[in-house]
């Protein structure tokens, strides 16, 4: 993980990661949150969250997606 500057690894709490030895590696690389022995395996939601919450941080961003519609293909 130290290779890859800014990943984040997504701590779902599975027993693997909730071993000593694991817990020492991850104190030194960011986490995602994740609901603690999560039954829903789909990220999108918590993604989705989280990107929400990155993206309103920088304002209300753009608000005019013309540009990209003539990239859009409706066939």
């Amino acid at each position: 993980m130290q290779r890859l500057p800014g990943a984040i690894f997504e701590q779902d709490n599975a027993q693997p990661h909730t071993a000593r030895v694991s817990q020492d590696c991850l104190r030194i690389v960011s986490t995602f949150p994740w609901p603690v022995q999560s039954s829903d395996l789909s990220p999108i939601k918590s993604v989705s969250d989280h990107l929400g919450c990155y993206t309103r941080a920088f304002g209300d961003g753009p608000r005019n997606f013309e540009p990209w519609s003539s990239d859009v293909d409706d066939t």
